[in-house]
């Protein structure tokens, strides 16, 4: 029975795994998701990547409390030991399994394309990955990244109230997500990454969109601005109203200085539709 949107969700699936992540017969696919997550996403993704040749797992699992290593105490022992011994890892995830211990060891292994598309459902992978023109988006990004990759100051500003600065330190690299087909870490295609010289980092960053920090601080929509005041390179304020003082004291709670560390910046550049 036809189901919502089956049609352009198959459409992106298979542009995801034949085009951009670019599966080969025999390789191995391990597509994780958490119970929160929509499922539908993951079966449509497992059903292109089998139709391509791939040996393919799904791993449906509960959800853990928080991001990263904050995720390991809930994660099943069987996809602790099988993370990073995969060809590809399809991150579906709404509480990340990003920069957790066992993703450090998949993108660093050689071997394992990791694809984190966190949360993604049937709207968004359409939205984001079916209806995009690959072609312009790519000349758009390949563009963006010269242009950044040749500037030496990046200065930040929006009505919200960021007036960050920080310079850039040309031998580092520029990520563009577009690519899936190599070993090592991915997101979503449209993200343009990359390190600023950390201890040039100053000013503020006001956030009024949305605030995804895991735990307690998984905020969602916001109704108030939370800005971080940065100081050469670390966090060392929280300026706002009470779900600012929230996100303080959960940085608080987590008892690690490097929490405070602004580690790096990116551009959001989607989406170049068809």
């Amino acid at each position: 029975m036809p189901k919502y949107m089956d049609m352009e969700l198959a459409q992106a699936a298979y542009k995801l795994m034949h085009d951009m992540v670019k599966v080969k017969k025999g390789e191995s696919v391990l597509i994780t998701i958490d119970s929160v997550s929509d499922f539908r996403v993951a079966e449509e993704i497992a059903k292109m990547s089998e139709a391509l040749g791939a040996k393919v797992m799904v791993a449906w699992h509960s959800t853990p409390k928080g991001y990263g290593a904050l995720t390991m105490p809930y994660l099943p022992e069987p996809l602790i030991a099988c993370a990073d011994k995969t060809d590809v890892w399809i991150e579906l995830n709404d509480q990340w399994l990003l920069y957790s211990p066992l993703w450090d060891k998949a993108v660093t292994n050689g071997r394992t394309r990791q694809v984190m598309l966190g949360g993604l459902g049937i709207e968004r992978i359409v939205r984001n990955i079916g209806k995009v023109d690959m072609d312009i988006q790519k000349q758009f990004q390949d563009e963006l990244t010269r242009m950044t990759k040749e500037a030496s100051e990046v200065r930040i500003t929006n009505k919200a109230g960021t007036d960050v600065s920080f310079k850039n330190d040309p031998n580092r690299p520029i990520n563009s997500e577009i690519d899936y087909s190599v070993p090592g870490a991915h997101f979503l295609i449209g993200q343009i990454g990359w390190a600023p010289i950390e201890e040039s980092i100053n000013g503020r960053i006001a956030i009024d969109g949305a605030l995804s920090g895991g735990g307690d601080a998984e905020l969602g929509v916001l109704d108030e601005v939370i800005t971080y005041v940065v100081e050469k390179g670390r966090i060392v304020d929280f300026e706002g109203g009470s779900k600012a003082e929230l996100v303080k004291n959960y940085f608080k709670s987590l008892n690690d200085p490097n929490m405070y560390i602004a580690a790096h910046v990116c551009y959001g550049c989607s989406l170049m539709q068809n």
